[in-house]
């Protein structure tokens, strides 16, 4: 039945007039099929054959080639046959090409268009059935149309919840620490010490208590921030940081000797 599939689908492409069409096929016939078409001719002759029907054709085939078994694959193929990846042209394509082997499972035009519907996608099968087609023509436009409509919207659909994506990983980034540590990065932090009071959990960077310290309440002024060392005599001397000499408390410079009040 492969064999004869194919031979459908070239027919469907060539346009062939109805007349010409078996004329048409068996011009591809070869090995066994050629010998047997010969003979067939010379027992029956080329205007009874050539003048032959399409479908008496195929069952002159089908009996020649295609035991019973055979055909009842394909007439199971065809009634389970439907549209994939929404692709109708292709479902079309098919359809036609099996319902010329079958054509008993399609008579009347009802029940073609009937079969036809069965096999559409979800998406657009019950609005082709509700529009109550009564040409098989009619019935494949329409399909073709809705189908193209329904590629139209996924594709917008795809494009939005992307941008929506987009836009949801930039809000969640926003949402990250104030010092741009996310959650995962703030779990971390639980055994860091901090250098300016000496906890754990934070950094000086983030530290409360030193923020709490340098930070005057309404009214007060800023606390000057000091160290004090003590240090012995022993200590300065060998300490190379520390710098050790004399100065004036009173620089005559800045500070004349007449403007000084002693007590």
């Amino acid at each position: 039945m492969k064999w004869l599939d194919e031979m459908e689908i070239v027919v469907d492409i060539s346009s062939c007039a109805d007349k010409d069409i078996v004329k048409f096929v068996s011009q591809s016939f070869k090995v066994d099929a050629l010998t047997w078409w010969k003979a067939m001719i010379q027992s029956t002759g080329k205007v009874s054959l050539y003048n032959m029907k399409w479908s008496k054709f195929v069952d002159l085939i089908k009996e020649t080639y295609y035991p019973p078994h055979e055909v009842e694959k394909v007439e199971s193929y065809f009634l389970t046959l439907t549209m994939k990846n929404m692709d109708c042209r292709k479902y079309v394509s098919g359809y036609n090409s099996l319902s010329r082997l079958v054509p008993y499972l399609i008579t009347p035009e009802v029940k073609r268009i009937a079969r036809f519907i069965g096999g559409l996608a979800p998406e657009i099968k019950g609005m082709v059935k509700s529009s109550k087609p009564i040409t098989f023509r009619s019935d494949v436009d329409l399909s073709l149309s809705l189908t193209q409509d329904e590629v139209r919207l996924r594709s917008v659909k795809t494009e939005t919840d992307g941008k929506r994506k987009r836009d949801d990983n930039r809000f969640q980034n926003s949402k990250k620490g104030k010092f741009g540590f996310d959650k995962n990065q703030q779990r971390d932090l639980k055994n860091v010490v901090c250098y300016g009071c000496g906890e754990k959990s934070h950094t000086k960077t983030n530290c409360s208590k030193r923020a709490a310290e340098g930070n005057p309440k309404p009214g007060e002024a800023k606390k000057p921030i000091a160290r004090a060392f003590q240090l012995t005599a022993r200590e300065v001397v060998k300490d190379a940081n520390i710098i050790t000499g004399t100065f004036l408390v009173v620089d005559q410079v800045f500070c004349p000797k007449q403007d000084i009040v002693y007590d």
